[in-house]
């Protein structure tokens, strides 16, 4: 009887506190895990060249290093602008949409070959490039001497080039390219501009010819690179202002600690109830999503962009239009489709930006008109 005493009171000490002592054990565990992925944590920031999530760009990096390239990550104008002072360097801007005035006007001094990825028209007459919209996902074939034509068939974005005199076009659709050289002056050094982002991203580099396309372009004057990433920040933030690249890990394991609390305490929170979610987003819906954003901001430009671009892809699918169709055929085209004056359907798809929501809407009614009575 006196022996299990002892041995009784560790029992009633364990029923007591063992919840306290697992919910101890995994706090530090998880504390310790803490610091070691801070400590380790690679950037997470989507088009890094130190990320490898599927919209990473880590495996561009280490192609071209295995090709002898070298590639340094600038995140802040100050830091890119501050390695472009070495002209040996060839600058990849990324997001060059976000880019302020006064940082466009610098770029625009560099004698450095300025490599641009653009994925949209917004703000690239800074730079000194006009675009306009195109079919998305078309097949396009190279049309030019230039070494980039050896990467083959790529696939065309939301919008293209449009290539000034002097100016050497490669991969055309309709009036545009999705590839552009601008040969270098006194003023400047060599610019290339070169449509889809995502072609740089590691769920898409190996697509076609992607990869060539990107690497033949960024390689063509040296194996030096800075690598912008586009950033607004200004030239230096507070640490307090900073967001640390690894916040996301530290959510998550606050997440596992949230869940082995509750797991800990016995909480019930029920059976799991599947649910099948919808894996593919129509397309109709992103483009309304994205009116629904321009409508927002009042940026009736852009909105009719889209709806154009938008009708004149549906319109090309029914009718048979060619990827490479040039504005006069698109135009021919549709008017034998519709019966309709090329003049009303130049105005229609190609004509003034509306100022106001009403003209917005008018030219709403005309576009989904149109294409009524191009493909009925």
């Amino acid at each position: 009887m006196t022996s299990s005493a002892p041995q009784t009171e560790r029992t009633g000490f364990w029923k007591a506190y063992r919840a306290r002592i697992i919910l101890i054990t995994a706090i530090l565990l998880i504390l310790a895990l803490l610091s070691v992925v801070i400590y380790f944590a690679p950037n997470r920031e989507a088009h890094s060249i130190d990320s490898y999530r599927p919209d990473g760009s880590a495996a561009v990096a280490n192609i071209a290093a295995n090709h002898g390239m070298s590639f340094k990550q600038a995140e802040t104008p100050q830091a890119a602008l501050r390695l472009a002072q070495d002209t040996n360097h060839t600058v990849v801007l990324l997001n060059p949409e976000l880019l302020r005035p006064e940082v466009a006007e610098e770029v625009n001094k560099l004698s450095n070959p300025v490599v641009i990825i653009a994925h949209t028209d917004l703000r690239m007459d800074r730079l000194g490039f006009r675009m306009e919209p195109i079919a998305n996902g078309m097949t396009l074939n190279p049309d030019c001497l230039a070494p980039v034509a050896r990467a083959g068939q790529i696939t065309s974005s939301l919008f293209g080039v449009v290539a000034e005199t002097g100016d050497e076009g490669c991969y055309p659709a309709q009036s545009t390219s999705t590839w552009v050289h601008r040969p270098a002056n006194e003023t400047r050094g060599d610019r290339y501009v070169i449509v889809g982002v995502s072609r740089l991203e590691n769920q898409h580099l190996a697509e076609r010819g992607n990869a060539s396309l990107l690497l033949s372009t960024i390689g063509a004057h040296s194996d030096n690179v800075i690598w912008w990433l586009g950033n607004t920040d200004p030239l230096e933030l507070p640490v307090d202002k900073q967001t640390p690249p690894y916040l996301n890990e530290v959510l998550g394991l606050l997440l596992v600690l949230f869940l082995v609390s509750a797991f800990v305490y016995g909480r019930k929170f029920g059976p799991l109830v599947p649910e099948e979610l919808p894996v593919v987003v129509p397309s109709l819906e992103t483009v309304r999503g994205r009116a629904s954003l321009y409508r927002r901001s009042r940026d009736y430009e852009h909105m009719a962009q889209s709806m154009r671009a938008w009708t004149l892809s549906r319109i090309s699918s029914q009718i048979g239009i060619s990827q490479t169709s040039s504005r006069p055929e698109v135009l021919q085209a549709v008017a034998k489709a519709t019966g309709r004056p090329e003049s009303e359907i130049d105005s229609i798809l190609y004509g003034n930006h509306p100022k106001t929501l009403q003209d917005l809407n008018t030219l709403n009614k005309q576009l989904n008109q149109l294409e009524s009575e191009a493909t009925k």
